[in-house]
């Protein structure tokens, strides 16, 4: 008995061992089948491989993300995307989406890239607002090439435009027309200089520098705000009325004047120029045009813009330093100018065409 016990020991041991045995060998097959496929998967997705070499479908696929967002707030920007002159198209919760074709086709050696659009929700008040920024580009090849996104960070203060295209935006007749009907379409006379008039008599402001109200040395309100609560400066008047007016007729040579500490209105209207300010007031000037082309004619006209541009600077008390026209400009328009008889020659244009 003792013997058989012994045998059945000896065997049940060795039975042990065996299964040990087939058991490690199918683990230890099925580790290096694992190993295998996920070497030769991350050679397949990883384009620094030796072996790698991608095909023409693949090639065309190549694709990195440009992430646009505010370094003050953490929001992610949303705008149209331009390189140079040529829209890319828009980004979406502050990502657009560059493909190597569009990389070769449409950028230079040397192109400038940037973005325009508003701000959304995440900026809380100061949502609704224009933002533009550039960013020069010089090769994005090594970024296709190791898919790698880029960054491109803003530090956006959208209350203070920087840029023409900025100040644009914030003229706004859409924000201004059902104001416009419900409070001055009555007193108007189907006459524009009578219309236009009453629509920059009509808006008048409590004045509050921008310093004083909002503890910023700039800060410019949407038309919106200002109807709302008739308070603020001049870009806020300016802004505003010029709003109104071109919501009252979009087709009329209208603008925001921009010098180097003010704003104020310009309008052109058959041969007649005007410069509206605040409170009430108003400096214009008709020019003859029986015969453009005549030389005396033409210096009696440079003479009559001057001086009605003059006479605005004395009423306004602006310094020599501060008589520099920068530039016109509505939603739709910008003008500018390098010397002060650029202006003066632009207008004379206006009446020769």
């Amino acid at each position: 008995m003792i013997k058989k016990e012994k045998d059945n020991g000896t065997r049940n041991l060795i039975l042990g061992i065996v299964i040990c045995v087939v058991i490690i060998g199918t683990i230890f097959m099925i580790y290096n089948s694992s190993v295998n496929n996920s070497t030769s998967n991350f050679e397949s997705q990883n384009p620094s491989s030796q072996n790698f070499q991608y095909t023409e479908e693949q090639l065309k696929s190549k694709k990195i993300n440009l992430l646009f967002y505010d370094n003050k707030t953490g929001c992610k920007l949303n705008g149209e995307i331009y390189v140079d002159d040529s829209l890319l198209g828009k980004s979406k919760e502050g990502v657009f989406v560059l493909t190597e074709n569009e990389y070769k086709q449409k950028f230079k050696a040397n192109s400038t890239l940037y973005i325009f659009g508003r701000t959304d929700y995440c900026f809380g008040t100061d949502a609704n607002l224009p933002f533009v920024d550039y960013w020069a580009i010089h090769d994005l090849q090594y970024s296709f090439d190791n898919y790698e996104d880029l960054d491109f960070e803003m530090d956006l203060d959208p209350r203070w435009p920087q840029h023409y295209i900025e100040m644009q935006d914030f003229i706004r007749p859409e924000e201004t027309k059902s104001y416009l009907e419900d409070n001055l379409r009555k007193y108007f006379k189907n006459n524009t200089w009578e219309d236009l008039d009453k629509i920059a008599s009509y808006m008048r402001i409590s004045y509050i520098s921008d310093w004083n109200r909002f503890k910023k040395a700039e800060y410019w309100q949407t038309p919106a705000e200002v109807l709302k609560i008739k308070m603020g400066d001049c870009e806020d008047w300016a802004v505003t009325t010029l709003s109104l007016m071109r919501a009252y007729n979009d087709t009329l040579d209208c603008y925001n004047m921009l010098w180097p500490t003010h704003i104020s209105i310009f309008c052109y209207e058959n041969n007649r120029f005007v410069i509206y300010d605040q409170d009430k007031t108003k400096f214009s000037t008709a020019l003859e045009t029986k015969n453009t082309e005549d030389s005396a004619l033409i210096k009696e006209n440079k003479i009559a813009i001057r001086k009605m541009r003059n006479d605005y600077f004395d009423w306004w008390g602006l310094s020599p330093r501060e008589r520099q026209l920068y530039a016109l400009f509505n939603e739709k328009e910008l003008i500018t100018f390098e010397k002060d008889e650029d202006f003066v020659n632009w207008a004379i244009q206006l009446i020769n065409n």
